[in-house]
């Protein structure tokens, strides 16, 4: 299903939850931005252990940048073979019994993408590395809070 308000974005399905996933949807929603595998495991960890104390639902929300040379719906690399990292991802840093929903987005800009689907005034959990100079993960992480969100963002050391 393609996202009618912006031609640069094309979502794919949501994963479907597995049965022991499966549940109320709670009120409040956890988004978990797609960084890279490490630090998405760790930020997914974290999530999982706030929406134990909140009981909140967990959505992570991966930007997939397609370059211009392809087309938004024919990415190089499969979706079926990102859908699947992106599920092995949450195996490994949810607990058992959360509640997980995957927004895949097939897009051209990371950011952008991200400030046009993220609810306004998410809690968004980013995960990276910390440095004295600004990096992507930080300078995503800035112009989140600046739109409003709360995040917390994970350093990996």
């Amino acid at each position: 299903m393609s996202n009618q308000a912006n031609p640069m974005v094309w979502k794919t399905t949501e994963i479907p939850e597995t049965p022991s996933r499966l549940g109320r949807l709670a009120e409040l929603e956890i988004d978990v931005v797609f960084t890279s595998s490490e630090a998405t495991v760790a930020a997914l960890k974290r999530a999982s252990e706030l929406s134990q104390d909140l009981g909140a639902s967990i959505r992570l929300v991966v930007p997939h940048v397609v370059p211009y040379k392809y087309p938004l719906d024919r990415p190089p690399v499969a979706v079926g073979f990102t859908r699947k990292r992106m599920l092995d991802l949450v195996l490994k840093g949810v607990s058992a019994d959360a509640r997980v929903t995957i927004d895949l987005y097939l897009c051209r800009e990371r950011q952008k993408t991200l400030l046009d689907v993220l609810k306004p005034n998410s809690l968004v959990i980013i995960g990276g590395s910390r440095r004295w100079w600004a990096t992507e993960d930080s300078r995503l992480a800035k112009a989140l809070r600046s739109r409003g969100h709360q995040v917390v963002f994970i350093d990996l050391k």
